[in-house]
C-alpha cells in the first residue's frame, strides 16, 4: 500500500469503483483512488472492540483512508460506530448485516418446505455447523451434551470443513462419547 505501488496499479487498471471487505482498508489506495474520482466502498464493514485499528497511532495512520470511503455497509450498529471513530462520515455508512450470515438465512427460508433435505431439520431445534475445524466440533459437541439436559430433542449437523474419512471417523467417536 505504497504510493508508487497504488497509483502503478491505478494506472494499468484504471477502474471506476474499489469495495473493500470487512475490514481490509488499504489506506493509500482509498485515498489515491479518491482523488481520482474513483468510487470508494466497503462491504460488511466491522471493527472489533479490541481492534488495534482504534488506537490513536493506528487510528491517526488510517483515518484518510477511511475518510476517502464514499459508502459503507456495516454490519452492526457498534460497526457503524467504529467506522466512524477511524475517521468514515457517519453519513455515508449504513448497517447492512453480515452478508456470511444474513444471506444465508434468506435463502434457508425461501426452500419449500417438502424439500426433501428439510427433513434433516424438521421436528426439531437443529442447530446446522457449516465448514467446522475439530476445535469448533469439540466445542459444539460439548454444548449440545449441555443443551440436550433441557432440551432433549435438540440436534446437531456438523458439516466438516475437510470432510475426509480420517476426519469424519474421529468426530464419529466424539460424538458417540458425548
Amino acid at each position: 500500500d505504497t504510493s508508487s505501488n497504488v497509483d502503478a496499479m491505478l494506472d494499468a487498471l484504471k477502474p471506476t469503483a474499489i469495495v473493500f471487505t470487512k475490514l481490509d482498508l488499504w489506506p493509500e489506495l482509498a485515498t489515491r483512488a479518491q482523488a481520482r474520482a474513483v468510487a470508494v466502498g466497503m462491504v460488511a464493514g466491522t471493527v472489533s472492540p479490541v481492534s488495534r485499528r482504534r488506537l490513536p497511532v493506528a487510528r491517526w495512520l488510517a483515518r484518510a483512508g477511511y475518510a476517502a470511503l464514499d459508502l459503507v455497509g456495516a454490519i452492526a450498529d457498534q460497526d457503524a460506530r467504529g467506522l466512524q471513530l477511524l475517521g468514515t462520515p457517519g453519513d455515508r455508512i449504513s448497517v447492512t448485516g453480515d452478508p456470511r450470515f444474513d444471506s444465508a438465512l434468506h435463502r434457508a427460508g425461501a426452500v419449500p418446505p417438502d424439500w426433501p433435505p428439510r427433513r434433516l431439520t424438521a421436528g426439531g431445534t437443529t442447530l446446522v455447523a457449516g465448514s467446522t475445524w475439530s476445535p469448533d466440533e469439540a466445542v459444539l459437541v460439548d454444548a449440545l451434551a449441555t443443551v440436550r439436559t433441557t432440551h432433549p430433542g435438540a440436534r446437531l449437523v456438523l458439516v466438516p470443513h475437510e470432510p475426509d474419512p480420517d476426519h469424519v471417523a474421529e468426530l464419529m467417536g466424539l460424538l458417540a462419547q458425548a
